[in-house]
């Protein structure tokens, strides 16, 4: 018998509950394709209906990880040297808010940014993968735990750092991956969530052949309900948000030198440098382009 690749389409906004959902998008693009439905209500995008949790598990297997399927994860360890740039630089950034303590990458894939991160915390990390969370607990000092968030163990306030960069999206529950984020964060901790922003008029712009519609993407957030969202169930009061990335021009260009094969390759810095400066302006109350880190503060009870 075939293995079963959807699951029953929600009749409900998995985030605010509304009914009042609208047909968005098909994607074609892949195999088998899929739909994506818009909520009226908070604007909210998601895959419906979404995929059966087998089907979806197979999307992460090795090859996933190495680069080779169709749908796949950039490998970071062909170029650690060059990664390692950016995992500074917002590492750097993250130490003007909290200095040392816990400090739990949600999706740490092979490790390598907990690594870094050893030198200024303790570390511990989440991964799906068995694959990936296997190579991670080799290569780093890091606890690492193989599953999903939800499902770890570690107690109540214990994480004074929560970084969840590109994962928000992949996650099959947000309410209670966002709930567990706010179990898991001392009062006064930071949490750091890097994901598209589909109010931006880049997304707009695109439609449905924007790049960040694929098969992994469960969810498509805007700056509002993903502020709501960790309002109410992460218990988060001060937020900061950056567009393009949080840590500058510099680092970006650093990291792209390290796929140049050839001078031409050069010529990428001038699209990366207008893609990061319009990242900065906004018009008509949205952002020109998608790209979005928010970093949030949990209230700390007086």
């Amino acid at each position: 018998m075939d293995q079963p690749v959807f699951q029953t389409r929600q009749e409900q906004c998995p985030l605010c509950g509304s009914t009042a959902l609208e047909e968005h998008c098909t994607i074609d693009r892949f195999a088998p394709e899929f739909k994506i439905s818009r909520c009226k209500e908070c604007h909210h995008q998601f895959i419906n209906p979404t995929w059966h949790p087998d089907y979806l598990a197979s999307l992460y297997q090795a090859d996933y990880f190495r680069g080779r399927a169709e749908y796949s994860y950039h490998d970071e360890r062909k170029n650690l040297h060059f990664e390692q740039i950016v995992w500074r630089a917002r590492l750097k950034k993250i130490q003007t808010f909290i200095r040392h303590g816990n400090l739990l990458d949600i999706g740490c894939s092979f490790g390598g940014f907990l690594k870094s991160a050893n030198r200024y915390f303790t570390t511990f990390g989440v991964e799906p993968s068995a694959y990936a969370a296997e190579h991670a607990q080799k290569e780093s000092s890091s606890q690492i735990f193989s599953g999903y968030l939800e499902e770890c163990p570690w107690p109540k306030h214990s994480m004074d750092v929560i970084t969840a960069i590109e994962v928000a999206e992949h996650i099959p529950e947000p309410i209670s991956f966002f709930s567990k984020i706010g179990t898991l964060l001392r009062p006064g901790g930071l949490v750091v969530i890097q994901t598209a922003d589909f109010s931006g008029w880049q997304a707009l712009r695109e439609g449905c052949n924007y790049h960040y519609y694929l098969p992994g993407h469960l969810h498509y957030f805007n700056r509002e309900n993903l502020a709501f969202l960790l309002r109410k169930y992460a218990d988060i009061e001060y937020f900061y948000e950056f567009r393009g990335a949080e840590f500058g021009l510099l680092p970006k260009l650093r990291k792209a030198r390290g796929s140049f094969s050839a001078f031409k390759d050069y010529l990428r810095w001038g699209k990366i440098s207008a893609y990061h400066f319009k990242s900065q302006f906004m018009w008509k109350g949205r952002y020109l382009t998608s790209a979005m880190v928010l970093y949030g503060i949990k209230r700390n009870p007086a």
